[in-house]
């Protein structure tokens, strides 16, 4: 897997979640927990709905 330029070896690092683990979430994503969701998407600078191809409105003041 490559996303935005991360391998799963690199997002492991930045996320602490084992590689082997992350392999498994990429395959079954049903799997995937909210704290490891947050990790992902703090390592990949996006926001976690992105991640889900959710559309979520922005919050605006």
């Amino acid at each position: 897997m490559s996303c935005r330029g991360a391998t799963v070896v690199r997002l492991s690092a930045a996320t602490g979640i084992p590689s082997g683990v992350l392999r498994r979430r990429i395959a079954n994503p049903e799997k995937l927990t909210l704290p490891e969701l947050a990790r992902i998407a703090t390592a990949l600078h996006v926001r976690p709905s992105e991640l889900l191809g959710a559309q979520v409105p922005a919050v605006t003041s």
